[in-house]
């Protein structure tokens, strides 16, 4: 990391990257949240008390199943990157690609299944969380979550906002400030 030079001081400090910025706002901001006493609802007891009680039980059961989704859909991509670095599609059209499309369906096609789904039942989730109506921050911070799965973003990959567009690093940093206000989650 470059250092930035303090005139006043005649010292260098790290120079700060806009990712490291956004992951110590987020962790503030979960730590102001937790400081406040916002209950975290973590467990399906914790949510049956709650006055969104239904949707932060489809909240706990979303995560489960969004989680599985994503490591179905890791290895799935696993496969199809190692099947066209080692056999790279033909650039052109016509028979040539018919018969790599065909090879390469037979090899990586089972791999999507899984995650298919997974994705079908994250979607059925998804469906009833939507039909509700939030109430609190939790429920707000439930239907947040969704977001990640209803526009294809996973918000909790190791370097999430490496290479996202504006749109996209504005999204995951709206979703995380509704978690850490609605429950204490973060992902930062």
């Amino acid at each position: 990391m470059p250092n930035v030079p303090i005139r006043a001081t005649g010292e260098a400090a790290p120079a700060v990257s806009r990712r490291a910025f956004l992951r110590t706002s987020a962790n503030a901001s979960a730590a102001v949240v937790a400081a406040s006493g916002i209950a975290v609802l973590t467990s399906s007891s914790q949510a049956a008390e709650h006055p969104d009680a239904e949707l932060v039980a489809l909240g706990i059961e979303f995560d489960a199943l969004f989680a599985q989704y994503k490591s179905s859909t890791t290895k799935a991509e696993a496969a199809s990157e190692a099947f066209q670095a080692a056999r790279p599609a033909p650039t052109e059209g016509g028979p040539a690609f018919e018969a790599w499309w065909a090879d390469y369906s037979v090899a990586v096609d089972g791999d999507w299944g899984p995650s298919d789904e997974w994705s079908e039942r994250v979607a059925a989730v998804t469906e009833k969380i939507r039909a509700l109506s939030a109430t609190t921050l939790a429920g707000f911070a439930v239907k947040a979550r969704t977001l990640r799965f209803d526009l294809a973003k996973w918000g909790d990959s190791p370097e999430p906002m490496l290479d996202w567009d504006w749109d996209d690093e504005s999204l995951e940093r709206f979703v995380r400030e509704i978690e850490a206000a609605g429950g204490g989650r973060t992902l930062a």
